[in-house]
């Protein structure tokens, strides 16, 4: 009886070491984790004069411009040198938009105090989401001001960015369909354009390794704990 006791024990501890030392050693990431992929076409090599070899040049995002929830014209140039996560919605939308919407204020959240990591959401439906109608919605769902940006613009370079730049669906809808057709994922980018983690936007699970991939994507600049 005694040894079993002692045998329960010994189980119970192990657990508890077990978990102390994923805490302190993935979650503070004080080990060398994997770099991310790149995402996208390689579009050719470049010769690195400090390494004298070949880098490869990956796929980035194209330059764009849109009006965001405040009505202000934003452009590509905000993001450049920032990581951010970007996403495809429409503020009518009563199906899968608003558990995207919850999982992306766990991204801010997340990040609320790093003014490195921003987000960026595109509205699919720009004949009805002005500048008004985003900045509703982002207030609905508690978007910090600077941090979390709402944009609308014309349909068809918003339709473009989406399968061109980032490699998602953005379209009309199909009679007895949703209104609009949209990817459900979540894109994370780097700070110099490239695209470096695709996740389902309403899979809590997926979120969870979005933000646990974004402090891996600080800590490849030499940044995070």
């Amino acid at each position: 009886m005694m040894a079993n006791q002692w045998a329960k024990r010994g189980v119970f501890i192990l657990i508890i070491f077990s978990g102390f030392i994923f805490y302190f050693l993935f979650l503070h990431n004080r080990v060398t984790l994997k770099d991310l992929p790149y995402i996208g076409p390689r579009l050719g090599t470049v010769a690195n004069e400090t390494t004298g070899k070949e880098d490869t040049i990956y796929h980035t995002v194209p330059p764009f411009s849109f009006v965001d929830q405040n009505g202000d014209i934003l452009s590509s140039d905000v993001f450049h040198g920032h990581i951010y996560v970007t996403d495809f919605f429409f503020a009518r939308c009563q199906g899968v938009c608003p558990i995207m919407t919850r999982q992306m204020k766990r991204v801010q959240d997340a990040f609320k105090d790093d003014d490195d990591i921003l987000i960026l959401s595109h509205t699919v439906d720009p004949g009805h989401d002005t500048s008004e109608a985003l900045k509703a919605y982002g207030e609905m769902y508690g978007a910090i001001p600077g941090k979390w940006f709402f944009v609308t613009g014309e349909k068809d370079s918003i339709y473009q960015l989406a399968e061109r730049g980032y490699f998602l669906t953005a379209a009309p809808g199909v009679a007895g369909g949703e209104a609009f057709l949209h990817d459900q994922h979540f894109m994370l980018v780097d700070r110099e354009g490239h695209l470096r983690g695709l996740y389902e936007g309403t899979d809590s699970m997926e979120v969870t390794r979005l933000i646990d991939e974004i402090r891996i994507l600080k800590k490849s600049y030499g940044e995070g704990h």
